[in-house]
């Protein structure tokens, strides 16, 4: 971390980022499992629509939506596009590659 500098930015998206050789690997495990459940969401989708400012809608339809920012709202019926890998084998086995 120190040689890249303090920051791992997702270019205005959520991202999460994996270290090699974490003291606690299942530790990660664990954040994710939380961070997607029903009160990781919450959690989430209040601080970045109070704290942070950058109006988020989470995709979990079980929550509230009452403190999304109004430009942030998602649109009933309307479709969205998903960022993401739908064959994420490539993306792993360069990671696996690069890590190295």
């Amino acid at each position: 971390m120190k040689e890249g500098g303090s920051e791992i930015g997702g270019g205005s998206s959520s991202v999460l980022a994996f270290l090699n050789k974490a003291p606690h690997p299942n530790a990660a495990k664990v954040f994710v499992n939380w961070f997607l459940s029903r009160q990781g969401q919450i959690v989430w989708q209040r601080v970045m629509n109070k704290v942070v400012l950058e109006g988020s809608d989470s995709m979990r339809i079980d929550i509230a939506k009452d403190d999304v920012l109004p430009d942030a709202k998602r649109i009933s019926g309307r479709n969205y596009r998903l960022i993401g890998f739908r064959d994420p084998k490539p993306v792993l086995q360069f990671l696996d590659e690069t890590l190295k």
